[in-house]
């Protein structure tokens, strides 16, 4: 009953290791809602260590599944950016080589001591302003724009609106200075013949000429 969407979890995975450090394996569970874990369908997954969590009823719905598969393919790369996070952590207490500013992971290290989970409620907008969340929220929004990057699709995101406004900035921000995405979407411009140009912002006329914001336009391309 779950191989489809254990496969979809598995080719995301298999994408994000080209870009983030990740354990091997990582196991994947869903459970259902409510439970201990998930006690609203406000928190849509969760990983941790190699594991990875799913709020089954969240992540099986029909129509989000046949109309909004990249939706999911967003919170699985939110998660694995948490597997990514917690993988540097430990990389760092076991005095081992990692591959981040050791300032950033100490902040992640000290985000997950005083972590508050989303569960709905008040705790939606604590949660959504951590460090480590607008880091994981970014990075789900970076590679699902790349993954998607030559589909003629429009990407929608289930994200509350508050974390789009943080994620969307920084987002901009790790395709410039993050060099293992700015290699990749070099490179697929390059090949494509296209210049390597700076991406506009959401607000901004779109540079294909449309007249229409490119938010509206492009953006929902992958571009």
């Amino acid at each position: 009953m779950e191989g489809k969407y254990l496969e979809l979890v598995q080719n995301c995975i298999n994408y994000a290791r080209s870009f983030m450090t990740l354990p091997e394996p990582i196991e994947s569970y869903f459970e259902d809602c409510p439970s201990d874990r998930f006690k609203t369908m406000d928190n849509a997954a969760e990983g941790c260590g190699n594991k990875l969590y799913f709020n089954k009823p969240w992540f099986t719905g029909q129509d989000r599944w046949e109309n909004h598969r990249v939706d999911i393919e967003f919170f699985i790369f939110h998660e694995l950016r948490h597997l990514h996070q917690h993988y540097e952590i430990a990389l760092l207490d076991s005095n081992n080589i990692v591959h981040e500013d050791i300032s950033t992971i100490v902040s992640w290290k000290n985000g997950f001591i005083n972590y508050t989970r989303n569960e709905g409620g008040s705790t939606q907008a604590v949660n959504l302003s951590q460090e480590v969340e607008i880091d994981a929220n970014a990075y789900a929004l970076c590679l699902s724009n790349m993954l998607h990057i030559s589909d003629n699709i429009e990407l929608r995101f289930s994200v509350p609106q508050e974390a789009m406004d943080l994620a969307d900035p920084r987002s901009r921000q790790y395709y410039e200075n993050r060099p293992e995405l700015k290699r990749y979407i070099d490179k697929l411009k390059r090949d494509a013949g296209q210049p390597v140009v700076r991406k506009p912002e959401r607000n901004e006329l779109c540079p294909c000429g449309s007249g229409k914001k490119f938010k509206k336009c492009c953006i929902g391309k992958g571009i």
